[in-house]
């Protein structure tokens, strides 16, 4: 949800080797909101003449001199079927979801310590086809063209960093973030499954050598990939496989 967005980042081309090998083609990186930053309360309601709801909030919570935290809420819903060019096909998919996030934040700037850890839940239901299409009678038949796409998706992270308090320039940082995600859906007579589960870790060491226009990163990471994939058609097929990857790095 883009309440929920501090800053983004884009890279063209090659990145930094600590990003991954995957930023080899570009890279998009999603800052949020930190919650030593944010403010107590936010509030943002959104409705339009198609039917389409949205609600935004989050709230913000100082625990301590070192720990904060914010707890994110994303609700949005499209309720009527819209055709304004009359074809016979829904011009918006109908459906709802629900998206909730909560971010806790520790700084200790004298002894440079800083972490982030993040949980977050989301469920969306979507349905797409034909106005006449209903779910409960039409699904996988040839009444109506219509689909249902039904995701659910879980992802947690936790980052720690320790800045060197007498060498500022001299710093490590770890990363390590946990997704799950699935989808049921079907597209008329076609189905479609899938369950990804992906690890990810990444420890990176930073100092310089001589001075500060000689900055050096050195570092390892690994990434891990689990997918459990079926098609459901003419020729049903099954996709499942697992990928991984590690490996170390160094930038100068």
């Amino acid at each position: 949800p883009g309440a929920w967005v501090e800053s983004i980042q884009v890279t063209k081309g090659a990145g930094r080797v600590s990003s991954g090998y995957e930023s080899m083609s570009g890279q998009i990186n999603t800052e949020l909101i930190k919650p030593a930053d944010d403010i107590p309360f936010y509030l943002n309601l959104y409705g339009s003449q198609d039917a389409r709801f949205e609600l935004n909030t989050h709230i913000n919570e100082k625990v301590s001199d070192k720990w904060s935290t914010s707890l994110f809420l994303h609700g949005n819903m499209r309720t009527n079927k819209n055709d304004m060019n009359d074809d016979g096909f829904l011009d918006n998919p109908i459906g709802n979801q629900i998206n909730v996030m909560n971010r806790w934040q520790y700084v200790d700037a004298e002894k440079g310590w800083i972490s982030f850890l993040t949980a977050r839940y989301m469920k969306d239901d979507k349905q797409i086809g034909q106005l006449s299409f209903d779910p409960d009678t039409d699904r996988l038949t040839t009444n109506a063209w219509g689909g249902e796409i039904n995701t659910e998706k879980f992802d947690g992270s936790v980052k720690l960093g320790y800045v060197f308090p007498d060498i500022p320039y001299r710093s490590f940082g770890w990363q390590n973030t946990f997704n799950y995600h699935a989808q049921n859906s079907y597209f008329g007579l076609n189905q479609y499954d899938i369950t990804q589960r992906s690890f990810y870790s990444n420890l990176i060491y930073n100092t310089i050598i001589s001075n500060t226009m000689n900055k050096i990163s050195l570092g390892l990471n690994f990434n891990y990939d689990d997918y459990d994939e079926t098609v459901f058609n003419q020729m049903n097929a099954n996709f499942d496989r697992s990928d991984y990857s590690t490996g170390v790095f160094g930038e100068y």
